[in-house]
């Protein structure tokens, strides 16, 4: 499926999640519009395959020549409408995590 969405200060982007059969896992593909800028696409991979609650991706981006972000999407359902998504980074390989992204998604009711 498909996610578009647009920040705060108006930046937009969109998501790509899809099942690799031959990996048989989740990926998830993260593009911004502003694709060079650091983070501007990411790519993350399902850390589990048996689909547990909460779904988390991760993946990595480089920063610099020497230095590399893991980067993790937790969704969360709260209920059958509602879900929470939460983005960190981690600059150390995973020891601590930062949130850099937590909202909640509400589903939107068809015309």
């Amino acid at each position: 499926f498909v996610e578009r969405w647009t920040d705060v200060n108006g930046g937009k982007g969109e998501s790509l999640f899809y099942y690799l059969p031959s990996g048989q896992t989740w990926k998830q593909i993260w593009v911004t519009d502003s694709p060079f800028a650091r983070g501007g696409v990411k790519e993350k991979t399902m850390l589990s395959n048996n689909c547990t609650v909460p779904v988390i991706f991760q993946g990595s981006y480089p920063v610099s020549a020497d230095l590399t972000f893991l980067d993790r999407t937790t969704l969360s359902p709260i209920d059958e409408n509602t879900a929470r998504q939460l983005i960190e980074i981690s600059r150390d390989g995973g020891v601590t995590w930062k949130s850099v992204f937590d909202a909640v998604y509400l589903r939107k009711r068809r015309p």
